[in-house]
């Protein structure tokens, strides 16, 4: 939406400005200029003195030493000050250029000064004048390159950067139409004759509704139309709050833009201030004539005014007034301003005084003083009051869409369109939009990609618009919010239904174990303390996020993953960052295991364990994640990844027939780097059951098992018994296949991998001592009782059992050199009192044993992990 553009000013109009620009320098130049002028008038008399001075100049090589430290220390200076983008004064370039040409006249045209050389050829000392003028030059043009470079780049970089929150100036894109209606309004109180009193409007709009840039477009007008005609003046009285008088501060300001036009003019209402500062009743102003001078009280009140309305008619201009940010002052400051107006309005001819203000703000702090007057009172001040017409929905739609375009989340313009969300309720000013959209903007870095951009924008709203609905949610959406599986949803008060028994517990108040709270009644009832004017707006924009019909999804705030992220505004340390999750598993497989490994060292690490199958969507990404995850729970054990690569496998057998998932999982199981991964994997299923259809039968896997086993040990360099020995425990027991084949369930422990039972027990023998904790386990109720977990099936603890492969354990543990070790000879001990027990428990004080709990351990990772 685009106004009528505004009207171009007259050349005559142009030229004249250029004039009063002009005579504005020179004014502020005068001193300078008296000087040039008396030096023209009295050359002679400046020639006999100065050029006497100057061929009184004694050359030396001291004199060119100090002439070129000179030099160093100006190119010097200039180089600190360019660095600096320094900014010159007016004057001093002024200056400079009037010793360049006074340089230039006497070097190379007047003849009645000879300029002394130095020994360099064709320099002279007077040439110092040019190269310091030089410097001057340069680090102007330097700081004038500098300073506008950046905002040339603003212009096309405008998205990296927050919108400025500043008035509209005519050349802006007017999103609210209001350009042209501001011209109108300009017009017709240029066109109001004010040739007996002044005139007096109000223009009122809510805060950030655009009061100011409507000021600006109205004084933009009359600059270009009517400057010929008119005097504009701007008044903050804001900037002087608590000033000691703010009627003599508005006067000062009157008087200076007066001064150009008329000198007795400024003057005369600098005595006139003295008759309203002792005549009026504000204890300000009474405080303010103290301070003035008897002098100004010469003159009598009527001889005062009309000399002040004669000169004022001698201007032939009209003086227009503009009063900004009103409803930013306390009582006494209005109360004070508008007796200003008053006195000033009611006597003089030719002003009008245009206020900008938020009608109810301004009555709200008078009527401590006015009552029910109050609005009475105004009346008297303001002779009409132009409100502002409302922003529309569809100018806030605009507009919105224009910020979240400008900081690159054009995306957010269609969830929100569908959210059929009320802008003009939520964000009823341009202000609001460009607050939120800073807000959205302004995101650390870590969270892009990270959160759901409506949900962002939904809570962020909240957060800006009702600052202590956010508070409340920030600590208490566990409570606020109900988790149904993976999703939040929003407590609904049932019809009927009282107060929740999990309210009354013991902490009422407590964030996590406390009651729960209903939001629709919560809110109604503590609506002034959390300062809401309609709760149902609030229930609204919480509806859209963790309301019941919404569906739950990564990424989004109803996602009990995920909900952290938009309250605390950062990634957890135990999260992962999506972007950058995702970006890596687009990568081959071989250069994940880096992303991988780096993982693991952190908190992340659980994180990426439970979220790695999610890019396993085709055949090529389901073998690659599937390997990736072997090589996973290759590296570590700390979370077992059954479920995960049973999913991965079930996707495997969807996405491919017969013969090819056999081969194809066949060559996956294969890889030497995966190879702890798929024994551990074999392990846990075959103690604990497995939900996923294998294409092997029992036989083959089997032999899967031993010959990884076998090659886990011929590979390994060097070898860790105590890890070797894990793998052989959780693989020794055989896989049975049900008849159907769709689970693995545990099977007794018989022999059926000889060769892997072999090498394990050759392995027990050299690194007995070491093993030793291995075959301990504590009770979990009773720490001094213990069970033995012998290695059964390489030896049997029952001599009964004893056959001719498998040996007696007790035996093999007696036939060691318990002297040669205090672990070998605690260990005896231990069997000793083990046989000597009915029970597999036995309480037992070890001094050199620390009982490893391999099998508990494992047990308490399957289930918990």
């Amino acid at each position: 939406m685009v106004s009528k553009p505004t009207p171009s000013s007259s050349p005559k109009t142009r030229i004249n400005q250029v004039i009063d620009a002009l005579f504005a320098y020179l004014q502020r130049r005068w001193r300078l200029l008296t000087l040039v002028i008396l030096y023209i008038f009295f050359r002679p008399t400046f020639e006999s003195k100065l050029v006497a001075l100057l061929q009184s100049f004694e050359p030396s090589w001291g004199s060119l030493i100090v002439w070129l430290g000179i030099i160093v220390t100006a190119l010097t200076y200039t180089y600190v000050l360019c660095r600096r983008r320094y900014v010159i004064s007016e004057g001093v370039r002024f200056w400079t250029a009037v010793l360049l040409v006074g340089w230039a006249y006497y070097r190379f045209i007047d003849t009645h000064y000879i300029a002394i050389p130095t020994p360099i050829t064709g320099v002279c000392y007077v040439d110092l004048l040019p190269i310091l003028g030089s410097c001057v030059a340069l680090v102007v043009g330097w700081s004038h390159w500098k300073r506008a470079k950046p905002k040339q780049e603003g212009v096309h970089n405008s998205r990296l950067g927050y919108e400025v929150e500043c008035p509209c100036t005519a050349e802006d894109e007017d999103l609210l139409g209001r350009i042209k209606e501001a011209q109108d309004l300009a017009e017709k109180i240029f066109q109001t004759d004010t040739s007996n009193a002044a005139f007096t409007l109000g223009l009122t709009a809510p805060w950030g509704a655009g009061k100011t840039s409507f000021m600006l477009a109205m004084k933009d007008y009359l600059e270009k139309q009517h400057s010929d005609e008119t005097i504009l003046l701007d008044f903050n009285p804001w900037m002087y709050r608590k000033a000691p008088n703010l009627t003599q501060i508005f006067f000062e300001e009157f008087s200076r833009a007066l001064a150009p036009y008329n000198s007795a003019l400024a003057s005369g209402f600098t005595r006139y201030v003295d008759h309203i500062l002792a005549k009026d009743d504000s204890a300000w102003l009474q405080f303010g004539a103290r301070l003035l001078p008897q002098g100004f009280k010469e003159k009598s009140t009527s001889e005062q005014y009309d000399f002040l309305k004669k000169e004022i008619g001698r201007l032939g201009r009209k003086i227009v007034i503009f009063i900004d940010d009103v409803d930013r002052l306390d009582s006494e400051e209005l109360i004070e301003l508008f007796s200003l107006i008053r006195n000033s309005s009611l006597s003089f001819p030719y002003m009008s005084y245009i206020l900008a203000y938020d009608k109810e703000y301004v009555a709200s702090q008078l009527q401590g003083k006015f009552n029910e007057h109050t609005y009475r009172y105004m009346e008297k001040i303001l002779q009409v009051e132009y409100p502002l017409a409302k922003i529309t929905p569809e100018q806030l739609e605009e507009a919105l869409r224009l910020e979240l375009k400008r900081i690159g989340s054009d995306d957010l313009c269609t969830p929100i369109e569908s959210s059929e969300i009320q802008l003009v309720y939520h964000l009823p000013t341009l202000r609001a939009i460009k607050r939120i959209c800073n807000t959205l903007s302004s995101y650390r870095k870590e969270l892009e990609g990270n959160v759901a951009l409506f949900d962002w924008f939904i809570i962020e709203l909240i957060r800006i618009q009702y600052p202590r609905v956010f508070d409340l949610l920030r600590v208490n959406y566990t409570r606020i919010l109900r988790s149904e599986g993976d999703q939040y949803i929003i407590n609904v008060l049932e019809k009927g239904e009282e107060q929740n028994p999990l309210a009354t517990a013991s902490l009422p108040d407590h964030p996590l174990y406390g009651g729960i709270i209903h939001p629709s009644r919560y809110l109604s009832e503590h609506h002034d303390s959390l300062q809401i004017k309609n709760v149902g707006l609030v229930i609204e924009l919480m509806e859209m996020v963790w309301g019941e019909s919404r569906k739950v999804a990564p990424l989004q705030a109803n996602h009990v993953d995920y909900i952290g992220r938009y309250f605390y505004r950062a990634l957890s340390n135990v999260e992962i960052d999506d972007i950058a999750f995702h970006r890596h598993m687009d990568c081959p497989y071989q250069e994940l295991k880096p992303y991988v490994q780096q993982k693991h060292t952190t908190h992340q690490w659980e994180d990426l364990c439970t979220r790695v199958y999610e890019k396993a969507e085709c055949l090529e990404d389901i073998v690659k994640v599937l390997r990736l995850t072997f090589y996973m729970h290759s590296i570590s054990e700390d979370m077992v990844m059954v479920r995960t690569i049973n999913d991965l496998i079930d996707r495997l057998r969807d996405s491919s027939e017969g013969r090819e998932l056999k081969d194809t999982l066949k060559n996956i199981l294969e890889c030497a780097d995966i190879r702890v991964g798929v024994l551990r994997y074999f392990g846990y299923a075959g103690e604990y059951g497995h939900s996923s259809t294998l294409p092997f039968n029992q036989d083959e896997i089997e032999e899967i098992k031993e010959r990884l086993f076998l090659l886990y040990i011929e590979e390994a360099d060097p070898l860790d018994p105590v890890e070797c020995y894990c793998l052989w425990l959780q693989n020794r027991i055989a896989i049975k296949i049900a008849p159907k084949g769709e689970t693995l369930l545990k099977y007794s422990h018989v022999i059926c991998h000889p060769k892997m039972d072999k090498i394990m027990k050759e392995i027990i023998e050299k690194n007995i001592e070491l093993l030793i904790p291995c075959f301990i386990e504590q009770d979990s109720l009773s720490k001094d009782e213990y069970y033995l977990q012998l290695p059964y099936p390489i030896w049997y603890a029952n001599k009964k059992k004893n056959g001719s492969e498998i040996g007696y354990f007790s035996d093999f543990i007696f036939g060691l050199d318990g002297d040669s070790s205090p672990i070998i000879k605690e260990f005896q001990a231990l069997i000793r009192e083990w046989l000597k027990m009915e029970s597999n428990k036995i309480p037992f004080e070890f001094k050199h044993i620390t009982p490893a709990n391999i099998q508990w351990r494992r047990r308490y990772r399957f289930l918990y992990s």
